[in-house]
């Protein structure tokens, strides 16, 4: 019965068809869409953790290449990178290195690095962590 009413009433009075634009529809979607991803870009990068200065500096240690040419820069690199990787710990493996690196750093004309000193440095980067 009340099926038959309402065909009745849909009868006298024609359904009405509101039209919808759909450009502010899209812009509005495309708004909030943006706005989302937006707050998730930045919630990410917020919980991002950074490096420490001793992490970066252990990383710039280990690209040292002391494969070629050996010159004071290479030493003067290697010297702060470590210096920064320790945080003013004591390492007597690494005052034992920076004296035996003296002659080799501050003479203009100095010799070519020993090959042992070069192999003690190897070794030194590859045991820190």
């Amino acid at each position: 019965m009340h099926d038959i009413a309402l065909s009745q009433l849909k009868d006298i009075m024609p359904s009405i068809e509101i039209p919808i634009d759909s450009f502010p529809l899209i812009a509005t979607l495309a708004l909030l869409l943006a706005l989302i991803a937006a707050l998730l870009l930045r919630r990410y990068r917020k919980n991002r953790t950074k490096p420490t200065p001793q992490t970066e500096a252990l990383h710039l240690l280990r690209q040292l290449d002391f494969q070629g040419e050996v010159d004071r820069e290479l030493l003067y690199q290697f010297t702060l990178y470590t210096y920064t990787y320790l945080n003013d710990r004591e390492d007597l493996e690494f005052e034992r290195i920076q004296q035996a690196l003296l002659p080799y750093k501050y003479h203009p004309d100095a010799p070519p690095v020993e090959r042992v000193l070069i192999q003690k440095i190897r070794s030194y980067i590859r045991g820190c962590s």
